[in-house]
């Protein structure tokens, strides 16, 4: 598990074993899915949602919006300043699962991927390719007029 629920686990008295991103190095953290008719009937809607995803994760590890961000943590997840903290201080300036740029990058895939067959998915197939499934022109049209 990820925090911030391996923090609480541990306050809980439960001890760490490992970090997932330690053990396994770069995986997809998050990913997007949509089918491939409804991405050529709704483009700009697609730009747009990746636009505000990008500009939403650059605010987040903007340390100006820190005390905003601590905030929206402590009212969503109903959590102390503390734990607030202990998760920002993890995944906003540590861990920072979330590109800046919102590209998929090309060791996340391959590890997220070989992790899959390992665990049997293409059992006898050819594992895909990335171009199988990231079309980075979506994301690089979402770039486009947002600061660096």
């Amino acid at each position: 598990m990820g925090p911030p629920f391996t923090f609480r686990a541990a306050k809980d008295g439960f001890r760490k074993l490992a970090n997932f991103h330690e053990h396994l190095g770069p995986i997809l953290f998050t990913t997007d899915f949509a089918h491939a008719n409804y991405m050529k009937s709704n483009r700009a809607d697609i730009v747009r949602y990746l636009r505000a995803m990008i500009e939403a994760t650059r605010w987040l590890y903007d340390p100006k919006n820190k005390e905003e961000a601590l905030a929206i943590h402590m009212k969503v997840l109903k959590s102390p300043r503390e734990s607030a903290e202990e998760d920002y201080k993890y995944l906003v300036q540590e861990f920072q699962p979330f590109p800046r740029d919102g590209l998929v990058s090309k060791a996340s895939f391959d590890k997220t991927m070989d992790l899959r067959a390992k665990e049997g998915t293409y059992q006898g197939k050819k594992v895909p390719p990335a171009s199988d499934y990231v079309d980075n022109s979506f994301i690089e049209e979402a770039l486009k007029g947002l600061d660096k």
